[in-house]
């Protein structure tokens, strides 16, 4: 009974808040319309890190269809150069990490200032989340068309909650699809063409740790591909721990660091392959046309694999893996603690390992010339 009504009190609570949110946003967004104004500018909001901005590309690709009108996109700064490789006349507005509170939650007043000087008379938001709601509420946009959730519905004039359902890219294409008529919605890689001599990178890392796969496997894994193809490893500077450099060397494994997103992405073009958790470089890869393996955990393959290009994954299917139309496992992805990160722990290099020379084998790379005498 005691659970019961903690239960009932945490729902009513819940609805209370729900209410009050609704109620305010309703009043604010009714007040600033009596004052709206006439622009037929378009202002898309993508704050995203790199991966989600990959997964926005083709909603907008969709509104960029509409030429008459100028079109401005905001996004966070280090993700711009995904939407430079993908849009070359597109206005891009950064803006940085700093003018938000509460890790992103809340933007500052120099931030709507931003938004205000694009002069929106229509804003689609393909973000989703407080941040966008929190930027674009006070708009005096004519209308505002996204998804987010339910506590934030009345700040739109057309509204979606964020579906539960695959792909992530369906996400933010519901942003779009009830005012323009889709003709595409899908990825258009930059460069198909194959590079048979280039290096095969691996980029041991991801958003957060639950998603790794062990330093230490990468690097066994590097070694066996080095036998065959040119292999190096692509890492973020500053994030390689103490002494695995000097290990690197000693194995004759090359590495190249990168400070910025540009450099990440001018490392990759001279790929032939890229091997990688489920992380924001990975989908870089993927839509510079590379072809791409990735190693999932608590992540679900179904919400954020590459829909098109040469692609493969492996994933350790157990009791907690994420189900069906569930993007994470039951720990958010291992970010609210997992006892023991067994959908990376128990996978071994060898599974990885086959499955990696099988999907390399495919593509027909040039091979070294020690390999070819073997």
């Amino acid at each position: 009974m005691e659970f019961s009504n903690f239960i009932y009190r945490r729902r009513f609570l819940k609805n209370i808040v729900l209410i009050l949110f609704n109620s305010f946003f309703f009043t604010v967004r009714k007040y600033k319309k009596l004052f709206s104004n006439n622009s037929e500018n378009i202002l898309i909001i993508a704050l995203h890190k790199l991966g989600d901005s990959v997964f926005t590309v083709p909603a907008v690709n969709e509104i960029l269809k509409f030429p008459n009108n100028k079109i401005s996109l905001v996004c966070f700064q280090g993700t711009e150069d995904i939407f430079k490789i993908s849009f070359k006349n597109l206005d891009l507005v950064p803006l940085n990490h700093n003018e938000f509170h509460f890790t992103n939650r809340i933007g500052s007043r120099k931030a709507r200032k931003i938004i205000r000087k694009c002069d929106p008379g229509i804003i689609y938001d393909l973000t989703g989340t407080v941040t966008s709601a929190m930027l674009i509420f006070n708009s005096r946009a004519k209308k505002i068309i996204g998804i987010n959730k339910d506590i934030f519905k009345n700040i739109y004039t057309t509204y979606f909650p964020v579906r539960k359902k695959p792909h992530i890219t369906d996400i933010y294409l519901d942003a779009v699809r009830s005012k323009i008529p889709l003709t595409n919605g899908k990825f258009e890689l930059i460069n198909e063409k194959l590079i048979n001599d280039g290096h095969i990178l691996i980029h041991p890392f991801a958003g957060w740790k639950a998603k790794e796969w062990s330093l230490k496997n990468y690097i066994e894994l590097a070694e066996f591909i080095n036998e065959n193809y040119n292999c190096m490893f692509v890492i973020p500077q500053k994030l390689l721990p103490n002494g695995i450099f000097e290990e690197l060397s000693y194995k004759n494994l090359k590495y190249t660091e990168t400070k910025t997103t540009t450099e990440l992405i001018d490392v990759i073009k001279n790929s032939s392959a890229f091997i990688g958790n489920d992380s924001g470089p990975m989908h870089i890869a993927n839509l510079l046309g590379k072809p791409t393996f990735t190693v999932y955990g608590p992540s679900n393959p179904d919400f954020h694999k590459p829909l098109t290009g040469i692609n493969s994954y492996i994933v350790k299917k157990l009791r907690c893996s994420p189900k069906a139309n569930e993007k994470l496992c039951f720990t958010n992805g291992g970010r609210r603690g997992c006892p023991s990160y067994e959908c990376m722990n128990t996978l071994s290099l060898q599974e990885v390992q086959v499955k990696v020379m099988d999907f390399l084998g495919h593509l027909g790379l040039n091979k070294k010339q020690s390999a070819n005498l073997k």
